[in-house]
């Protein structure tokens, strides 16, 4: 693999990884922010329940007429909340299912309440308060079991948004230590293959620089470096065959100049031989001249 397709797969892998943490982040997002919206609305459920009991007990003892419009105003705020949840698991949708319930219930029984205060004069008043007290007691137990529920489900949210923090926690850091180790696997693998034919060349340059041109640099690996090597064993190759020819040129040079170098010399070789042998010559003829005169 050559070094810039290793250089695009990292940036690859980097832009893979960033997209799939962002994600992650804005899809957990949307889940927490879910999450405590419905905790929000849990929350305005139990507050609402409280309001409507304490709205309860005054229209018990005073019987106005605003007192009872404000309780069917509060009565809608609370159906309108429950609309509004959302389960997302058996657990909350058997909640939220006694939660509308037991509203529907507590809607029953107040209108049980208001009906009883426009029944006829002919009701003793034993029975009113007996009465009174039944209705009471029962709006309470309602009111206080939408409370009771609001509360669990408000516990079962608070559980669920720690739970999707926790994975998203654990997801993200996931992706960023596969980043992190592929980016340093393919950083040491690089850096290895990339350090080592730098080596590789520099040492072949240091014994071509000698005067060996039989060194090889290995070429294995397509990447740039295969190249270089190739292209560094090319070079010492023209070389070596450029010192060839240039060394056969010179001594065929050599040998053409040789002869011409013994023939200059020659003629000067011979006319000393040919003085020689007259000077021996001369020194006979005079020694026979002297031996014929005695």
């Amino acid at each position: 693999m050559k070094l810039r397709t290793q250089f695009f797969v990292g940036a690859g892998i980097l832009v893979v990884v960033l997209v799939a943490l962002a994600v992650v982040a804005i899809t957990t997002g949307i889940r927490v922010s879910h999450v405590r919206n419905q905790h929000d609305i849990t929350a305005s459920i139990e507050q609402h329940a409280n309001d409507l009991s304490y709205v309860s007990n005054n229209y018990l003892l005073y019987r106005e007429r605003t007192q009872k419009l404000e309780w069917d105003s509060l009565f809608a705020s609370l159906s309108a909340d429950l609309g509004r949840l959302a389960p997302s698991g058996p657990e909350e949708a058997s909640l939220i299912s006694n939660l509308r319930a037991n509203s529907a219930r507590l809607r029953q029984v107040f209108a049980d309440v208001v009906s009883l205060g426009e029944s006829p004069a002919g009701a003793t008043g034993v029975e009113y308060r007996t009465s009174l007290q039944i209705s009471w007691s029962r709006m309470e137990v309602q009111n206080r079991q939408i409370v009771s529920g609001a509360s669990r489900l408000e516990r079962l949210l608070e559980v669920r948004e720690d739970r999707a923090v926790q994975m998203s926690s654990i997801t993200i850091y996931g992706l960023v230590a596969v980043a992190c180790l592929l980016l340093l696997a393919g950083y040491f693998f690089s850096y290895r293959r990339t350090i080592a034919g730098i080596l590789a060349l520099q040492a072949g340059t240091e014994i071509v620089g000698t005067g060996d041109l039989d060194q090889v640099i290995p070429e294995d690996g397509n990447d740039e470096l295969g190249a270089l090597s190739r292209a560094f064993n090319k070079m010492t190759r023209d070389l070596k065959s450029v010192a060839y020819r240039y060394e056969s040129q010179r001594s065929i040079a050599m040998k053409l100049s040789r002869p011409f170098w013994t023939y200059r010399d020659r003629p000067a070789a011979s006319s000393s031989a040919t003085c020689i042998a007259q000077q021996h010559l001369t020194r006979q003829s005079a020694a026979i001249s002297t031996t014929s005169s005695k």
